[in-house]
């Protein structure tokens, strides 16, 4: 048995069959001291995901435990690439897991800053 902080992972299919049985989109779990949405919907290989605003955590149908994590655009803007990536460093290193590919950047989120515009005259 997983316990990602207190969540079983091996009991979120099973929660979330009981969301979808009720008509649920989500219910909410707590991760460390983050809030995360358990989502009623998951599709091959992920067959749960949880989100936050910050990230999504998607956990694999094989080779369990094996979470797929992305950094949403909010986390990255507001918290910043060092903040959000030792949270997940750190959460998952206190239960034995670690990273078994290097962390990538896909696309750059970046602010763009505009000048006000200045009356000629």
């Amino acid at each position: 048995m997983l316990l990602l902080q207190g969540i079983d992972c091996e009991d979120l299919p099973y929660q979330k069959e009981l969301l979808r049985t009720d008509g649920k989109a989500f219910t909410n779990l707590a991760l460390g001291n983050a809030t995360f949405a358990l989502m009623a919907f998951g599709t091959y290989p992920n067959r749960c995901m949880l989100k936050s605003r910050d990230m999504e955590i998607r956990l694999t149908e094989n080779m369990q435990p094996n979470f797929h994590i992305k950094f949403l655009s909010e986390g990255l803007w507001h918290k910043g690439y060092k903040a959000v990536l030792c949270f997940v460093r750190d959460g998952f290193s206190n239960i034995g897991l670690t990273e078994t590919r290097p962390t990538t950047v896909s696309r750059a989120d970046r602010t763009v800053w505009h000048r006000p515009a200045q009356s000629i005259g």
